[in-house]
């Protein structure tokens, strides 16, 4: 990554699976292979590219508790969860998003507008590699597990995120 401007850690895994499936095919087409291939994202440091990020810019200005209503009514038209379910209550430990000053809605709106940015821009690399396998013609016998999550979130982080410093 050194003198390569613009090089990014979840475009090289993906380039890096996607190069290595190539080698397996060249070598012994007839076979199968295994790729265990596991991007970072959603996991801290959350370094999506800024393209990915400017695509949510503004998705999260209304407020969490609004956009979890909104959330949770979708997945009820959808059928994810049933028309019967009830919401949760809000846990009186978390501030309600009009209960914020504007630097703080500014700052919390900005955090998930890069987390979300993060999970899309892993999830369209994690495109890239399967259409690497359609392209090598081996989609009638993939088994393809798609895991993503960060396993909750990170209690270090606190309430208003963690700042991180590399040498």
């Amino acid at each position: 990554w050194v003198d390569k401007p613009g090089w990014n850690l979840t475009t090289a895994m993906a380039d890096d699976a996607i190069h290595y499936m190539r080698e397996l095919n060249a070598a012994a087409p007839e076979q199968p292979f295994f790729l265990y291939y596991a991007p970072g994202g959603t996991h801290s440091p959350h370094q999506p590219t800024k393209e990915w990020i400017e695509k949510f810019r503004g998705k999260f200005d209304k407020g969490w508790n609004a956009i979890r209503e909104e959330i949770f009514a979708n997945q009820k038209r959808l059928g994810v969860i049933p028309a019967s379910t009830k919401l949760t209550p809000w846990p009186d430990e978390l501030p309600k998003w009009d209960s914020l000053t504007d630097d703080q809605k500014k700052l919390y709106a900005r955090q998930a507008e890069v987390f979300a940015a993060y999970v899309a821009y892993t999830d369209h690399e994690i495109g890239r590699v399967i259409r690497e396998i359609e392209n090598l013609g081996k989609v009638e016998d993939p088994l393809v597990l798609y895991i993503v999550g960060d396993n909750g979130t990170s209690a270090e982080g606190t309430l208003t995120g963690a700042f991180y410093t590399y040498a």
